[in-house]
């Protein structure tokens, strides 16, 4: 997307425009970056809010399939803090158990794409 490469046609319409190019750039070289915390770390007390981030990489499983990424979303909604989710992200809501053994999403709305409209897209 910040390039265009392998965009074919569309390149011209879904390619990043020269601020957000910029902006993924600074956000590249920040320390943050470079030096991200683990899962384990994270405490959920000093975050206001989490997004759970999607996408298709080979890499994804592991941060799909972490129960201590699934722990941090219970943690936060049981701190009453926003979750947000893209994507594949919204399998580590629905993967994350409460103490009562049920899924964070269970009784929760949620709004996603199936596989054709992803596909379609």
């Amino acid at each position: 997307m910040l390039t265009g490469e392998g965009l074919a046609v569309l390149a011209p319409i879904l390619r990043a425009n020269a601020d957000a190019v910029q902006a993924y750039g600074e956000m590249e070289r920040s320390q943050e970056f470079q030096h991200p915390i683990s899962y384990e770390a994270m405490m959920a007390r000093t975050f206001d809010a989490i997004l759970l981030p999607g996408g298709h990489a080979p890499e994804m499983k592991e941060y799909l399939e972490s129960s201590q990424v699934q722990a941090k979303v219970v943690e936060m909604a049981e701190q009453n803090k926003p979750i947000g989710a893209i994507c594949h992200g919204v399998l580590v809501a629905a993967r994350a158990r409460t103490a009562a053994g049920t899924s964070f999403l269970f009784g929760k709305r949620t709004t996603a794409l199936t596989k054709p409209q992803e596909l379609s897209a």
